[in-house]
């Protein structure tokens, strides 16, 4: 728990300069009197880190909040708890310093660190000078610069000794002195002449290149030529593997300066537009004079920059037009504060330009903001992820109708008006934004452009030509179409003549349309449907090599679980301690069995308020937390092992505790829950991590996920949802079940080798990296689990000879200090534990073994034993060199034979006449259930009671139909986790898996089955098909895939026979404008035409977003229940499932609704059941089948009013004819239907 902290400081929130942020800070360190000190010098004025105790920084917050509240001037850095470039780590400058010079070279090459190398400690370019060296000390005092000064003709004389002494030096004193980075961008950008700047770092948080780029954003350095680049995010302009960027015109030349020198035609200027051709022919103007050039050349083309894409971008989610957005607007205003709009346009902003979070986005002016982005989104091309969706969406509802497709567009700007792709871009973007129905936010259409909805190729030119004009004018440039001279015989348009060869000889032309139409009439496919299928296995050599060597089973054994979304975190000793004090309070437990220690300041104020004090004492003492600030790894904490019991030690410590877990089942994880609530004390926390851990993929993936903090975005808001871990600890007992001899030597015992050994030195390796840069000295703490067991037992697979390599492990932590220097280890030499995976299987010979004098443990004593080896003492020896323990209790040094033992326990049972074979156990009919026991009689005293016995209600019976079928059955799953025999039965019944007939069982093969042989046979299946699961097919959902109709438009006239003149008009009607019918004399059919443009619904299927869910039984049959087949297929289902309930309340109250009527007036017999939403099957079919024209039943409106399925309990069943609850207005009563 370190006093130490880091925070950044932004002091243009607070109106500071940067000329007093240093006094200020000076200032606040010494009016507190805690330690304050910038320590990272990052944007002039801006943003700055300081360094501090926690106090101090807590007092730094404070006014920073009261200078400039609600404006995020002063943000805590979580996980660094090291001051960091503070004067505070100066004493560790000499070790720091003995380090380096151990690391680096004796001979080193200067050409990379002379006038290249700019070292933060001073600012300014390398060089072997006296002046350099100078420098040098105006910042620290060092005995090696003063003795370099002292004679610096004769350090000078070696250069190479010089340069490593100056290197060493600014390096060892770096990380006690503060980053200058303000200085050295300050270098970079006036006085090195550097055109581009490349950061070397991760894409996904260029933080030195986003500095950079806020840097250039100050008024000092406006103007200033520099690109600023990541290697990662902007890796195809660093390598230049990017494509050619196109050139963009410069300023406008004046219409009169172009035109002059470009050509020396005699043609008169042209008009600036020239109307697009449309129809079917070719346009020919009869002139004796050569064809004039349209618009006198074609202009260059035009990037379509961030900034572009910026304002398409806002101006599409704010439904705004361009026009109507003003350069002092901000998001904010456009948005008109609604968060969750804000939100979602700054998130697609961050995603359309790849970029994170943009600093101020929301507030700045869109002058602003644009600028902000074209600097950041280098390398940006139209259109991104965002924009491109928008785009296509919004094209394909413009040309669909017209028969084009959404390429069109780009196709005739850079044909038809041979203009470049970054025309194409405007004017795509052009045409998305002013062709948009509906009204602006803003007052008046979206649309700006005419016609906004072509109808036709015609309009759809028109749009186009409308929308190139738009952004001609926009930039002030003249464009027209252009055209080829001919001779004295005529002009003829070029791109009108293109177009007419397209429409001849084109892939869509008429000769290859004709083409086409032969074939399809020969019944010759030019398009070969696209198989859909796999082919089969095209790596069936490979899969086979794999079997062959490591297993048919190992792509199983080495597949990834591991799943970050499927961590699971049990934190809540904070709630249970407070309600075990309300339980104590009430009576429920008694003082003595609860254990709050630690549980924090409100756990003690309430079991003050109850009167407990010496809980309230416990509750604040965090003294016997021995493990709070640990975060320990464990894994193979499966039930009943010895890591289960080290998770528990380390939980009662208030350890965070990570442990894996191949198998996150229901059941695993309520082991867990019930580990941590019997065990947790404190702030203790575990986390549960799916994960295999033969896996390497899942090994790299769970460490990164230890080691990085968790996120997720919500309205646009970054939520941690788990924090950077730094582990402390590791356990690595995962281990598989081990057999086999010598003689199996292979795909097994290699698997085995794989979870034994390399996952542990993988697993150690990668966690003990964590926190190698932040958290400098600390070490992962390892105990091993070793064995004396070196193929004594036999039979167990690799296991001996893993056990014998962590001996290598543990002489490899001296020879290699890049993993060593990172942990320390305890070796364990682990003896007989009794009732784990490994060594259950041997507890028979538990008594035999110690009688030869060896000592066995249970998991809770070894678990004892193991944690005590992470002590900081013990550490402290660890981090010196390996400490080996032996808990073998006597294992390790006797030479018992274990095979033996076993061979003499089975002679000894037998020598005392116990012969399994002879040993006849009770025959168990698990199959049966239990009988039925009468319960003794017991008077019910009703001395209390007031009310008068016949106006008491009662209830004698209940029925319930849900996942898992009935009350009974459920009631079984949740008492046992199982179905017992009579569950199994039921539900295979209710299945219409079996079925009972003259006093015996039948199964749907007519075979008699016993009634004992149902459970065993059936349980599976049935167990399968019941409770919360995946949905199986049901209704119209197949695959777990929901039908939906999709708007597609055709690309080429469609056409189908209808029967008669009426049928095919109602076909016209519903869309003239795209629809046509004639008759066919021959055929004697009319035949309807939709043509090309027109829209269609096609019916497809999509993934639901749920695919779990509690449905009713697969295969349940309700006509088990005796309801009749005819009721079965005119009910709505839901009133299916109200029946069956009701007749399973009858069933369980032991009397049939003839039995009450013959007691009790049909008069006086009422139903009290609701309606709820009504028959959904039957409402579905209503409104959709009718807009399918698909059959449905007369009586269908009947089915879908809500109080009909409480109508049918009545009429068809119960018989009464009394008093009835329907809130709905409906007509359709019991005593009507």
């Amino acid at each position: 728990n370190s006093n130490y902290g880091l925070a950044a400081l932004r002091p243009n929130k607070m109106r500071l300069t940067a000329d007093n942020v240093f006094g200020y800070v000076q200032e606040m360190s010494e009016k507190t009197g805690e330690f304050l000190e910038i320590v990272n010098y990052n944007i002039a004025g801006v943003q700055y880190a300081v360094a501090g105790t926690r106090a101090g920084l807590a007092a730094l917050k404070a006014d920073a909040e009261e200078k400039a509240p609600g404006q995020r001037a002063f943000i805590m850095i979580p996980g660094i708890d090291v001051p960091f470039h503070s004067s505070h780590l100066r004493d560790g400058v000499g070790d720091f310093r003995e380090h380096l010079d151990s690391l680096i070279p004796e001979t080193i090459n200067l050409d990379i660190l002379v006038d290249r190398y700019i070292p933060n400690l001073v600012a300014r370019p390398f060089e072997l000078t006296r002046d350099f060296v100078e420098s040098i000390t105006e910042v620290v005092s060092s005995p090696y610069i003063d003795e370099i000064l002292a004679d610096f003709d004769a350090a000078a004389a070696d250069p190479q000794k010089l340069g490593r002494t100056l290197l060493i030096e600014l390096l060892a004193w770096q990380f006690a002195s503060p980053v200058r980075w303000i200085e050295t961008q300050d270098l970079i950008l006036r006085d090195l002449g550097v055109d581009r700047f490349v950061e070397v770092g991760v894409g996904s948080a260029p933080t030195l290149a986003n500095m950079m780029g806020q840097t250039l954003r100050l008024p000092q350095y406006a103007g200033t030529p520099i690109e600023v680049l990541n290697v990662e995010r902007d890796r195809p302009v660093v390598f230049a593997t990017d494509e050619i960027v196109r050139e963009v015109a410069a300023d406008v030349v004046p219409e009169a300066e172009e035109a002059a020198p470009a050509k020396k035609s005699t043609a008169g200027p042209a008009p600036v537009v020239a109307n697009a051709p449309t129809g079917d022919t070719v346009p020919v103007t009869a002139a004796p004079a050569p064809a004039p050039a349209a618009g006198a050349g074609t202009p260059d083309d035009i990037e379509f920059t961030p900034s572009d894409a910026t304002e398409m971008l806002i101006a599409i989610w704010t439904k705004v037009r361009p026009d109507q957005m003003g350069a002092t607007d901000s998001i904010e205003t456009l948005v008109e504060g609604v968060s969750s709009r804000r939100n979602q346009l700054l998130l697609d902003l961050g995603v359309e330009f790849g970029l994170g979070a943009i600093d101020g986005a929301a507030d700045a002016e869109l002058s602003a903001l644009k600028q902000t982005v074209t600097k950041m989104a280098k390398g940006y091309k139209a259109f991104g992820p965002v924009l491109g969706d928008a785009a296509a969406d919004a094209l394909r509802r413009i040309t669909g109708p017209t028969g084009k497709k959404p390429n069109y567009i780009s196709e005739r700007v850079t044909g038809t008006w041979q203009l470049g792709q970054g025309w194409a871009d405007h004017v795509v973007a052009e045409v998305v934004i002013g062709a948009r129905e509906g009204a602006s936010l803003r007052g008046g259409d979206l649309a700006t452009l005419s016609p906004a909805s072509p109808s036709n190729a015609g309009d759809l030119d028109a749009l186009i030509d409308a929308a190139v004009q738009a952004v001609a004018a926009r930039r002030g440039v003249a464009v027209g179409l252009p055209s080829a001279g001919g001779g004295a015989g005529g002009v003829v348009d070029s791109a009108a003549l293109g177009e007419f060869a397209e429409q001849v000889t084109g892939k869509e032309g008429v000769l290859a349309e004709t083409a086409r139409t032969i074939l399809s009439q020969l019944g010759i496919s030019e398009i070969e449907s696209e198989n859909l299928e796999d082919e089969g296995d095209e790596y069936a050599a490979l899969f086979d090599l794999v079997s062959r060597e490591l297993g048919s089973d190992w792509p199983r054994q080495v597949a990834p679980s591991f799943n970050a979304d499927k961590a699971v975190l049990l934190d809540d000793r904070w709630a249970s301690a407070r309600e075990d004090l309300t339980r104590v309070s009430l009576g429920e437990l008694d003082a003595a069995d609860v254990d709050v220690t630690g549980a924090g300041e409100s756990v003690a104020k309430q079991a003050e308020y109850l009167g407990l004090t010496e809980l309230a004492a416990q509750a604040r003492d965090t003294d016997a937390l021995q493990f709070s600030s640990d975060v320990a790894v464990v894994t193979g904490a499966s039930p009943n092992s010895i890591a289960a019991g080290v998770v528990a030690e380390l939980l009662q410590g208030g350890a965070t505790v990570v442990v894996t877990t191949s198998n996150l089942s229901h059941s695993r994880l309520t082991y867990y829950k019930n580990l941590y609530a019997t065990t947790a004390r404190g702030t203790a926390a575990l986390w549960v991590v799916p994960a295999n851990l033969s896996s390497y993929a899942d090994l790299d993936a769970v460490i990164e996920w230890i080691g990085n903090e968790q996120t997720a975005t919500v309205n646009g808001q970054k939520k941690v949802l788990k924090k950077a871990l730094i582990p402390t600890l590791l356990f690595p007992f995962a281990a598989p079940r081990v057999m086999g001899s010598l003689a199996d030597a292979g795909p097994t015992a290699e698997s085995q080798m794989r979870l034994l050994l390399w996952a542990v030195e993988r697993l150690i390796a990668g966690l003990s990296e964590i926190g190698a840069d932040t958290h400098v000295g600390k070490r992962l703490h390892v105990v091993l689990p070793g064995s004396p067991n070196r193929g004594r037992f036999g039979g167990d697979g690799a296991y001996g000879e893993s056990k014998a390599s962590l001996d290598a492990l543990v002489t490899r932590w001296h020879a290699e200090p890049v993993w060593g220097d990172r942990t320390s280890l305890v070796h364990a030499f682990i003896g007989w534990v009794r009732g784990t995976g490994l060594m259950g299987g041997n507890d028979p010979l538990v008594e035999t073994i110690e009688s030869k004098g060896v000592r066995t443990f249970s998991n809770e004593e070894m678990a004892e034993l193991l944690v005590s080896q992470i002590t900081d003492e013990v550490r402290a020896a660890a981090a010196q060199s390996p400490v080996t323990v032996d808990y073998t209790g006597g294992l390790g040094e006797s030479d018992v034979n274990i095979s033996q033992l076993a061979a003499e326990a089975a002679a000894e049972a037998e020598a005392a006449g116990v012969d399994k074979q002879d040993v006849e156990e009770p025959r168990t009919l698990t199959a049966l259930p239990t009988p039925y026991r009468r319960f003794e009689w017991t008077a019910p005293d009703f001395t209390g009671v007031t009310q008068k016995l016949e106006d008491m209600i009662v209830i004698v019976g209940a029925g319930e139909l849900g996942p898992y079928g009935s009350a009974r059955t459920r009631f079984d799953a949740e008492l046992s986790g199982d179905l017992t025999a009579a569950g199994v039965i039921e539900l295979a019944w209710t299945m219409g898996l079996i079925r009972w007939d003259n006093g015996a069982w039948y199964d749907n093969d007519e075979n008699e089955i016993a009634e004992e042989d149902i459970h065993d046979r059936f349980h599976d299946e049935v167990l399968g098909k019941v409770g919360v699961r995946r949905y199986h097919d049901d209704f119209f959902m197949v695959d777990n895939l929901a039908p939906e109709l999709t708007t597609v438009y055709l690309d080429k006239d469609l056409s189908f026979s209808v029967a008669s003149k009426e049928e095919a008009k109602t076909f016209v009607d519903s869309e003239p404008d795209h629809t046509s019918a004639f008759y066919d004399e021959e055929s004697g059919e009319w035949t309807v035409v939709r043509h090309a443009g027109s829209a269609v619904r096609v019916p497809r299927r999509t993934t639901m977003s749920r695919f779990v869910g509690g449905q009713i039984p697969e295969g349940f049959d309700p006509s088990v229940y005796g309801i009749p087949a005819d009721m079965i297929d005119n009910l709505d289902r839901l009133a299916l499932w109200n029946l069956v309930c009701t007749i399973d309340a009858f069933l369980s109250s032991g009397f049939t609704p003839a039995e009450l009527l013959r007691d009790v007036h049909p008069a006086r017999v009422s139903s009290t059941q609701g309606t709820g939403m009504g028959g959904v099957e039957s409402m579905r079919s209503l409104y959709i089948d009718g807009l399918l024209a698909e059959p449905r039943a007369n009586d269908i409106l009947q089915e879908a009013l809500p109080n009909v399925v409480a109508a049918h309990v009545m009429q068809s069943y119960v018989g009464g004819y009394g008093q009835m609850i329907h809130p709905v207005a409906a007509c359709a009563t019991a005593a009507v239907s």
